[in-house]
């Protein structure tokens, strides 16, 4: 006897869902034609028509989570390829894009994000925690030395969890050393990370060389997707200073393109150092000329960060990448050397002459006289 109101379980087909767990429970919402007695009604096989109704559809608005997960790129320079990579990796992950895949052989959807110090790994993980993920883990330093006795079992629980609150996140932020300190954990973690294919949760990690990390973990059943993150370029530390300086403060008659070429090496996080310092001493010299007119006013507007504000203090930053090379012009003068007047002519001719009066022809004509003149074997 079939009622409204009441429910009961189908077996759905297809060979996709022949698992334990395939059924699907519907709901009696009305059988027609509708009972007109005072008795019982009974389903008729051929003259009844029953519609139904899932479940599901009465679940509470915010319990369902189908937005598209992406990492919001505003306020960032710099990094706009690594983050379109991202995001197309995190499509995948979107409700309806991942029903129509086959995830077998895929692996788990794992990305390691690796580069020099200070060029927005760490940027990159948070703004990858603010997308709408229903539940965020974060594996770190702290966590492991809380866990230090029973690591493998709060790890398969971090785990366990991640797959029952889909789609959900782990965040791993210097994995280097996490797998320095801790013996076990480079092979309990892919362990867990083959256990995630087929899930919507996705694992980010960081590290700064990928030589530090161990390569079974560099394989498609684990970080199958590695995002390298260099040193910023001239037009990359263009894009951040105009980001940096747009956010913090207005600014005026800034050279920006001057300004990225004066600051080869510099990370992002010395861009934002240096940005700083400058807003620092606009902020100075204005209370200073507030000071010396003896007006008290509003000094917001006076507090423009100029051109002159970031030559006064650019030497005071120094560029990470550099900071283990050390360039010095040399000592030495041409009158200490004595009796290579005739290799001296060469370079001069080499070097100098070809940018100044030197024509192309006269140029290799002067060339092959000097070379002649250099007593040695010839190629």
């Amino acid at each position: 006897m079939i009622v409204p109101n009441c429910s009961f379980e189908i077996q759905q087909k297809g060979p996709e869902y022949r698992q334990k767990n395939a059924k699907l429970r519907l709901i009696v919402d009305s059988v027609e034609p509708s009972s007109t007695g005072g008795g019982p009604f009974y389903f008729k096989l051929f003259t009844s028509q029953v519609k139904m109704k899932s479940p599901q559809t009465t679940k509470k608005p915010q319990d369902t989570l189908n937005e598209l997960i992406q990492v919001d790129s505003s306020g960032i320079g710099g990094l706009g390829q690594q983050i379109k990579d991202i995001n197309d990796r995190l499509y995948y992950l979107t409700d309806e894009v991942f029903q129509l895949i086959d995830h077998r052989l895929e692996g788990p959807t794992a990305i390691l994000i690796h580069g020099p110090e200070g060029t927005g790994k760490s940027l990159l993980l948070n703004r990858l925690t603010e997308a709408p993920w229903r539940q965020k883990f974060n594996l770190s330093q702290r966590w492991l030395s809380s866990n230090s006795k029973s690591q493998p079992k709060a790890l398969s629980e971090v785990f366990e969890n991640a797959r029952a609150s889909q789609p959900s996140i782990i965040v791993i932020d210097e994995l280097d050393k996490l797998l320095s300190k801790a013996e076990t954990f480079c092979g309990d973690l892919r362990k867990e990370l083959s256990g995630l294919e087929g899930a919507r949760v996705l694992v980010a990690a960081a590290t700064r060389s990928i030589y530090d990390v161990d390569s079974g973990l560099r394989t498609s059943m684990a970080f199958g997707h590695e995002v390298e993150i260099f040193a910023p370029n001239v037009k990359q530390r263009e894009d951040i200073l105009r980001n940096i300086l747009g956010q913090a403060s207005p600014s005026l008659d800034i050279k920006y393109d001057a300004l990225a070429e004066r600051t080869h090496g510099f990370v992002g996080r010395d861009l934002r150092s240096l940005c700083g310092l400058a807003r620092r001493r606009a902020v100075h010299r204005s209370l200073e000329l507030a000071r010396k007119q003896s007006v008290i006013e509003d000094t917001k507007s006076s507090t423009l960060v100029t051109q002159d504000d970031f030559d006064s203090i650019i030497d005071r930053v120094q560029p990470t990448v550099m900071k283990d090379i050390l360039l010095e012009l040399p000592k030495v003068r041409w009158t200490d050397i004595g009796g290579l007047e005739h290799v001296r002519q060469l370079l001069y001719t080499v070097t100098v002459r070809p940018f100044k009066v030197c024509p192309a022809d006269v140029f290799f004509h002067q060339v092959l006289k000097y070379t002649a003149a250099v007593p040695g074997p010839r190629n």
